[in-house]
């Protein structure tokens, strides 16, 4: 086995070895001790010393000295002289472990491939290219040293030594710099191992794609579970969110979560940070109840954070397929046993949550009586796509062969809006000047409604609010041509009218809106005081 620590030789040669750097070499004078005949080494009278542990090794100068006899020249003298691959083995081993040719590097890779079992070389490979100066090396040779270890290793332990080969940073950059020239079988087998020892070793950008990078934590993966439990923690947080946000094998993301996430702490950032991703991941693919442990973990460590807390109301709530419809509770009033009062519902729009991709929807519900114009609307809306009028997401059955579709969660209700007196005059008249283009843009577009209730829209704030058909219910084609719908179009800017108080509108401007005989005339109105 390689070992675990390198004496520094780039201290001065006055400078005593450190305890830990003499225990080390106590174990290289040992080996060339073992050695001595068959690497002929020649040694002077204070080298002796030591390799007959007469004198402890502590001068930092005779110690490198005396390994730096040991060149690639003599062992691969010496190596003839052994009869069998495992003593052979046994001495490159010992050579690199304290040289930095990369020569000997070599000879000790092409001894290994004769080798059955290369799990602990591997294990420890990292040390021994520690002192190689790869910038000193060529290409070719840095090529024979990525050929042999793809040769002699697979799975975890090829991920081992090539981590172990990019500690260096001599390594890294000859990597680097022949990557663009690397034959495809070398960059197809090193280019996703580089990329994973970058982004999730390191933490740094994926610079070689998400493809790349799928393959090198798949790779990553194939360590034993008692192996990646010993990874940083920051480490196994960036492997746990590039396994679900790059695997396309879900069962080896499952593998991954199932022994890293426990690993985290459940108060810790880190489990909060990984543990949103994965529950969005299970949520995708159905699988609700553990999703909802998983949240429910996040919750015990983390009672501040809203989303797990959302996502579980969500998950507990009445649901038609994978679509849970929410009940929003009145934030004032309070019941005598302290719970808060179900909002007041108008019309047929609710509030809802789309399990599947963890967002929030509006959920439009029709009863059974009116399953086949749902058909008919749902084509309208494909067919003839309005500006202003939600398009919907979805469609699902309920129990008793009702249907719902399901919109994006745009803005607020419209009735909610006037009956709160919600808006700035100013604001109000621009969304009745939405109201009018829209019933302007249906009708061009062959389509009517059979009314124009305030429960149909929503409205989003901001600076300019913007007004949507949400509620589509019924809507159908038009036979031949129609007359405007200006009745339709008074109905419901006087609804925004009476939305913005009898003290802001003025009697003139309720008797133009009265008497406009043609939407052009109706939006002129509104337009004017918008």
């Amino acid at each position: 086995m390689l070992s675990a620590a390198q004496i520094d030789t780039e201290k001065p040669a006055d400078q005593p070895l450190t305890e830990a750097e003499q225990a080390e070499m106590a174990q290289h004078l040992r080996f060339l001790s073992q050695h001595r005949k068959n690497l002929k080494l020649r040694v002077n009278a204070q080298e002796d010393l030591l390799l007959n542990g007469a004198k402890p090794p502590e001068h930092r100068g005779t110690c490198v000295h005396l390994l730096s006899k040991v060149d690639l020249a003599s062992v691969e003298a010496a190596l003839p002289r052994y009869e069998t691959s495992e003593q052979r083995l046994k001495l490159l081993a010992g050579v690199v472990r304290f040289s930095g040719d990369v020569g000997v590097l070599l000879l000790y890779l092409e001894e290994l491939a004769g080798v059955a079992s290369k799990g602990q070389a591997a294990g420890a490979f990292s040390r021994a290219v520690e002192k190689i100066d790869f910038e000193q090396v060529s290409e070719a040779r840095t090529r024979r040293v990525l050929d042999l270890v793809a040769t002699i290793f697979d799975g975890h332990e090829r991920s081992q030594v090539l981590f172990g080969l990019l500690s260096s940073d001599s390594f890294r950059a000859a990597f680097d710099a022949s990557t663009g020239g690397m034959p495809d079988a070398l960059a197809e087998t090193f280019v996703p191992l580089r990329a994973v020892h970058e982004v999730v070793l390191e933490g740094g950008a994926n610079r070689h794609g998400d493809e790349a990078l799928s393959k090198g934590v798949a790779a990553l993966l194939s360590a034993p579970r008692k192996a990646l439990s010993s990874l940083p923690l920051v480490v196994r947080e960036r492997l746990l969110l590039s396994a679900v946000s790059y695997l396309r094998d879900r069962e080896l993301a499952d593998k991954a979560t199932g022994d890293l996430l426990a690993t985290l702490p459940e108060d810790s950032t880190n489990f909060s940070k990984v543990g949103i991703v994965r529950a969005a991941d299970l949520l995708s693919a159905g699988r609700d109840d553990e999703a909802r442990d998983l949240l429910k973990a996040m919750k015990r460590g983390h009672p501040d954070f809203r989303l797990p807390i959302r996502w579980l109301e969500a998950l507990e709530s009445p649901r038609v397929g994978r679509y849970a419809l929410i009940e929003k509770k009145d934030k004032g009033r309070r019941r005598e046993e302290g719970k808060s009062r179900p909002r007041r519902q108008r019309g047929r729009l609710r509030e809802g949550f789309r399990l599947d991709d963890q967002r929030a929807a509006w959920l439009v519900l029709s009863p059974l009586e009116e399953a086949g114009s749902v058909e008919d609307e749902l084509r309208l809306r494909r067919e003839r796509p309005v500006f202003g009028m939600l398009p919907a997401l979805g469609v699902a059955e309920r129990d008793d062969g009702s249907r719902l579709i399901a919109l994006p969660s745009v803005g607020w209700p419209l009735h909610e809006q006037l009956l709160n007196r919600k808006y700035r005059r100013e604001h109000g008249w621009f969304v009745a000047m939405q109201a009018v283009q829209l019933l302007a843009s249906l009708h061009r577009a062959g389509l009517e409604l059979p009314d124009v209730a305030p429960e149909r829209f929503v409205v989003e704030s901001g600076h300019r609010p913007a007004l949507w058909l949400a509620d589509a219910s019924r809507l159908r084609a038009a036979e031949g041509e129609t007359a405007e719908p200006i009745a339709q179009a008074r109905e419901l800017v006087e609804a925004m009218l009476a939305g913005l108080g009898a003290d802001v509108v003025a009697p003139s401007v309720r008797e133009r809106v009265e008497t406009a005989s043609t939407l052009s005339e109706m939006l002129a109105v509104v337009a004017s005081r918008a």
